[in-house]
């Protein structure tokens, strides 16, 4: 699709084109209302991906798939943190938190704790965001997988090690560029 070339101008344009049209499918219609937040999200257009997420969230709400739902408060969260509205993206990482522990999904959990421990930082607030990063990482390791989330994780455990003047294990961060290195190569190019 346009998103995948960069080009979100027209990627915007034929998403909302869509959008005026039927879905035989709520699930169909949810997809693409997050794919438009996704679009305004990588423009830095955070307001207006809002929007979509949020409209995303009662379909999904409204169809009763804890999921999807859960995805969504993801995508809010997330915005609501790069707005800087730390209080509101906690309330809903740890609304993610909660239904994925009711799911016993731990994929998701160590996603919910990784991004409480993310705002935690934000706020400056280094204790809890540690417990809650280590958390995550431990969870990750417990469970494995293929995602570039570890390098993210060590990522944010090493910026506030470094903040706090503390050591941390840099050769764990060299492990996980190498294994991610297909997945993340924006981050791996801009930290070493």
């Amino acid at each position: 699709l346009c998103n995948e070339n960069d080009n979100l101008e027209n990627a915007s344009i034929y998403f909302n084109r869509l959008l005026v049209e039927k879905f035989d499918h709520k699930y169909d219609l949810i997809w693409f209302l997050n794919s438009i937040g996704n679009i305004y999200e990588e423009k830095g257009d955070y307001d207006t991906a809002l929007k979509y997420y949020n409209r995303s969230l009662e379909l999904s709400n409204g169809i009763d798939d804890k999921y999807m739902f859960e995805d969504n408060l993801t995508f809010i969260g997330i915005i609501y943190s790069y707005q800087g509205y730390h209080e509101k993206a906690l309330d809903i990482f740890n609304k993610s938190l909660k239904i994925a522990e009711e799911l016993d999904d731990n994929e998701w959990i160590e996603i919910a704790v990784n991004n409480i421990g993310w705002v935690y930082y934000l706020k400056q607030d280094y204790e809890k965001a540690v417990e809650h990063l280590e958390k995550s990482l431990a969870i990750q390791k417990e469970i494995g997988g293929s995602s570039a989330l570890p390098l993210w994780t060590s990522t944010h455990l090493y910026l506030i090690y470094t903040h706090l003047d503390k050591e941390y294990n840099m050769e764990e961060i060299h492990r996980l560029i190498k294994e991610t290195k297909h997945i993340e190569f924006d981050l791996n190019y801009r930290l070493f």
